[in-house]
């Protein structure tokens, strides 16, 4: 009975998952052992010598001989470690402040140059003896403006009695025209405005409506005092126009030179 018993046990299989010497032949079960370290690269995991031994119940060293077989036999270098990343040089970061200098720099040596080569902004170039010429032309126009507007009112003094002398309210309302025209114009070119509709309606319709009017009734006056002197029709019309235009041009040509100085100091 017990020699039967015995007989039973020793002919049970061995459990699946265990791997013994005495079930496969050494060869076999080193072409396992290979194949198993081949699969461990495959899935990213190479084993070990050690954990390659105790698969298959051998030694650290019988696992590193099948993983030097299986190498030689794939040529296949498995790689355990990551290899590192090329090392990047520091970026270096400018101070905030040191930053904002350099971009305002830049900035500004771009717009110079840009203003310098735009030809439609380029600053006017003054001549010498400009400013005085055209100081002259301005002070010279102002008052033979102003003087002609006062001789007007001393024509009615042919068809008066003698010793009659135009009031001095008259002569000074006279005077009003020219000078209102004159700082109109200035008013007009000299004041930084803003932009905007209303701005705009204020500049070309507030002072451009004084500068229209004074100079309205300015060339009336310069055209009459013109006839009485006895020019002809063409040159009494004319005239005026010479004589106020002249004020109008050198005030405009001294703003001109104003600020092209300041642009050069600037």
């Amino acid at each position: 009975m017990t020699e039967h018993i015995n007989s039973a046990v020793a002919t049970l299989p061995a459990p699946a998952d265990t791997v013994r010497r005495d079930e496969a032949p050494p060869a076999d079960l080193q072409e396992r052992a290979r194949q198993a370290f081949r699969d461990s690269v495959t899935t990213g995991e190479p084993l070990s010598g050690k954990a390659l031994g105790e698969l298959f119940e051998r030694g650290e060293r019988w696992g590193r001989d099948r993983i030097a077989e299986a190498r030689k036999d794939t040529d296949t270098v498995p790689t355990t470690r990551p290899r590192p990343a090329p090392k990047s040089k520091p970026k270096v970061t400018e101070p905030a402040g040191k930053t904002g200098e350099v971009a305002g720099q830049t900035s500004r040596k771009t717009a110079v140059s840009a203003a310098q080569s735009s030809p439609e902004h380029a600053s006017p170039q003054v001549a010498p003896g400009g400013r005085l010429v055209s100081w002259v032309g301005f002070v010279f126009g102002s008052i033979m403006s102003v003087a002609a507007n006062v001789l007007h009112t001393w024509l009615p003094a042919a068809d008066m009695g003698p010793g009659w002398t135009p009031g001095i309210a008259s002569q000074v309302g006279a005077a009003v025209w020219p000078i209102g025209l004159l700082l109109s114009v200035e008013v007009l070119s000299r004041v930084q405005w803003q932009t905007g509709f209303w701005w705009s309606l204020a500049r070309y319709g507030g002072a451009g409506t004084v500068a229209f009017g004074s100079a309205v009734i300015s060339y009336g006056h310069l055209r009459d005092v013109l006839l009485a002197w006895g020019y002809g029709a063409l040159a009494a019309h004319v005239g005026p126009l010479v004589l106020d235009g002249l004020m109008v041009i050198s005030g405009f040509a001294l703003l001109a030179m104003s600020t092209h100085k300041k642009g050069a100091a600037a």
